[in-house]
């Protein structure tokens, strides 16, 4: 792909696609320029202003319409919207959300680890992006709920070899994290020593 790519840029191929007469809304400068898109295997290969003579297999007029990179909400809880993995996808890009960082802690505090198995696989063919975090925080409130999921370290290890499980979800007992609780603590170790990223919740910070 990447070969592609460069061979696109240094003309020796066309791009997949050009997408001509667009203002390109650059969110690092807070600029729009007016200008084309050159795309090649999916994947925008180069901006190029609006002058430049770009060859390319397929061509589309943009109409003068802002591209900019789509959003990502960095932190969502799909059951929360009501809706099946599928309709929310259509809802959500057509706002403009490619991506969403998806903790399904409700369906974990009812299913367990095969719940959040069966979402993973419910968003795996979908055209939204979705990365799932390991539930971490369940029961969310011990002793006081009976739903009958736990999780633990070997909980955690197994939550995040599920395929599309990407980081570890929202620690949302900062309390327990901040009083040095073994339990606690440990879930986030098992999921630092995997390597992924870490969801905090530290609504009291000062």
């Amino acid at each position: 792909m990447l070969k592609d790519i460069a061979e696109a840029m240094l003309g020796r191929r066309p791009f997949d696609l050009v997408i001509r007469n667009v203002q390109i809304v650059n969110v690092f400068s807070a600029s729009i320029v007016s200008g084309s898109i050159g795309i090649v295997n999916g994947h925008i290969a180069g901006v190029f202003g609006p002058e430049e003579a770009l060859d390319s297999r397929r061509s589309i007029d943009g109409g003068s319409a802002y591209a900019l990179p789509g959003f990502v909400d960095s932190h969502m809880h799909l059951e929360s919207s009501m809706l099946t993995p599928e309709h929310f996808a259509q809802v959500a890009l057509s706002c403009g959300t490619t991506t969403v960082c998806a903790d399904p802690h409700e369906i974990a505090n009812v299913l367990g680890i095969e719940g959040v198995r069966g979402l993973a696989d419910a968003c795996r063919s979908l055209p939204l992006r979705v990365l799932l975090t390991a539930p971490s925080t369940i029961p969310s409130a011990p002793g006081l709920e009976d739903s009958g999921f736990d999780v633990g370290p070997a909980e955690m290890e197994a939550l995040l070899d599920i395929p599309g499980v990407a980081g570890l979800g929202e620690v949302m007992d900062f309390n327990a994290v901040a009083a040095g609780d073994e339990r606690m603590l440990s879930v986030i170790e098992a999921a630092a020593n995997h390597g992924v990223f870490l969801d905090g919740h530290v609504s009291a910070l000062t």
